[in-house]
């Protein structure tokens, strides 16, 4: 097996959602490999080179239908055709765009030969507009042909690549949540498929039960319930009362990120055009409109409708909106674990960079120290860890190895990692078995499908929980 690289270092490098490239891998676009010892997606270089050709296709506008069948080919006919439709498509565009110039061009120049101080002109100017409007006819502005019908024509084409927008108002509801998880978790939690579950829930809006709604990585399933129903019925689902109210809906292709981006941009520039702007109190949300096999086979692709969150602008000019999920900003302290060793500092690095797909950030070894800072009395442990940091997730650890003799293992504190997967729990949990004490085996919880507690042969101690 070549060199595989891992599914954040892709994301970040491309600049794409691991979202997107689980999409894409549904998709059938490309194809993620595992490792033995690690626990998350890799990719291939022959995958790589694919995605790249993916994303390149993606700028051009091209549909994840056409890439499929691009791919599905092995000659380049296909390609060939898919390219030759979007030049038609672009020259197309271009024409109406130089035709819509010259039309709105003639009617400024007519309306600079009108005097708008002398009521003949403006006479004139208000006939040739009932004239225009009567006849639908080619109307003569100083010798320069243009139709009205055509104009109508020409801005209902270019119209098109502005998004159907309709706004709505949600009422409030009752509904049982999954709780921020991950994307992989949250569809294997059973809460669509279980008819205990399904016997609860009724429509929010246009037949729809549910939403979803993510802040980061994670992402939270919310379904309206009927009246009555409570959490001894919902368990282990939270109940929560949603707020309602209105919200900007617009069109996207479900699990593409970068359709979701367009659109969120497209709905940013029409409320731009409106008395509306972002509501920034509530999350922006998404709905499977119709999850059918015929419509996907129709489409090459399944429909998400994507609800903003929206309220009436307080202010008569409005110079940004922000339609990111809501944010709240806050000065605050950080609290850093600091986990100490006895000279295997290193190795405990090397064990959570493949559990946890850990990055490393800084290591120094007391060798590498000022000299003012501590006294070297033993000259064989100059190569053990002076100071360290790793970033598991989103989080920042410190670790060192301990000059001190007497250091005792900590049995009252433990450090909670959270997964996204139970492939990936339990691809961890086999890790750091090897060598540790088991406090609790993996099992499922009231509270979580997946958990485990245990003390690493380093010392360390772990509570592993996933769902």
């Amino acid at each position: 097996m070549g060199e595989l690289i891992k599914i954040k270092d892709v994301s970040a490098k491309y600049l794409i959602s691991a979202r997107t490239l689980r999409y894409y891998e549904d998709m059938g676009l490309i194809i993620s490999k595992r490792s033995d010892d690690y626990s998350y997606r890799l990719y291939d270089e022959a995958t790589m080179q694919r995605l790249e050709q993916i994303l390149i296709l993606r700028k051009l506008n091209i549909s994840i239908k056409d890439i499929q069948r691009i791919f599905s080919t092995s000659g380049s006919e296909v390609v060939l055709e898919v390219l030759s439709k979007k030049v038609d498509a672009i020259d197309e565009e271009v024409s109406l765009l130089h035709e819509l110039k010259k039309i709105v061009l003639d009617f400024i120049k007519h309306i600079e030969q009108t005097d708008f101080a002398k009521d003949s002109d403006v006479k004139l100017l208000y006939e040739k507009a009932k004239e225009i409007e009567t006849t639908i006819v080619n109307v003569d502005y100083n010798g320069n042909p243009s139709s009205v019908n055509r104009l109508i024509e020409v801005t209902e084409k270019l119209d098109k690549k502005i998004p159907d927008i309709i706004v709505t108002r949600i009422p409030n509801f009752k509904a049982m949540t999954t709780g921020l998880v991950g994307w992989d978790e949250v569809f294997n939690m059973g809460i669509d498929k279980d008819v205990k579950y399904q016997e609860l829930i009724t429509p929010i809006i246009f037949d729809g039960h549910d939403f979803l709604y993510g802040k980061g990585d994670k992402v939270a399933w919310i379904w309206r319930v009927k009246d009555g129903v409570t959490e001894a019925d919902t368990q282990p689902f939270e109940i929560i009362e949603h707020p309602g109210g209105l919200y900007a809906v617009a069109v996207s292709v479900d699990g593409d990120g970068e359709s979701h981006e367009k659109v969120r941009s497209k709905v940013q520039k029409w409320l731009e055009s409106t008395n509306f702007v972002i509501d920034n109190d509530r999350e922006m949300m998404g709905h499977m409109i119709y999850v059918d096999d015929e419509i996907k086979k129709g489409l090459g692709y399944e429909q998400m409708a994507l609800y903003a969150p929206i309220k009436l602008s307080d202010n008569e000019s409005v110079t940004q909106i922000d339609i990111s999920y809501p944010k709240k900003y806050k000065k605050m302290m950080h609290v850093i674990p600091n986990l100490h060793f006895n000279g295997d500092c290193i190795q405990a690095i090397e064990l959570y960079k493949k559990a946890f797909d850990a990055e490393t950030k800084i290591i120094l070894q007391y060798a590498d120290a000022n000299p003012e800072d501590f006294i070297m009395n033993d000259e064989s442990k100059k190569n053990w860890i002076y100071h360290s940091e790793i970033v598991i997730g989103n989080d920042r650890l410190m670790l060192s190895d301990t000059r001190e003799d007497d250091l005792q293992n900590n049995k009252s504190l433990s450090l909670l990692v959270h997964f996204d997967t139970s492939e990936e729990i339990m691809a961890a949990y086999e890790l750091l078995s090897d060598g540790a004490v088991i406090i609790s085996p993996m099992a499922s919880q009231t509270y979580c499908a997946h958990f485990a507690s245990l003390i690493d042969k380093y010392g360390m101690g772990w509570d592993l929980m996933a769902g």
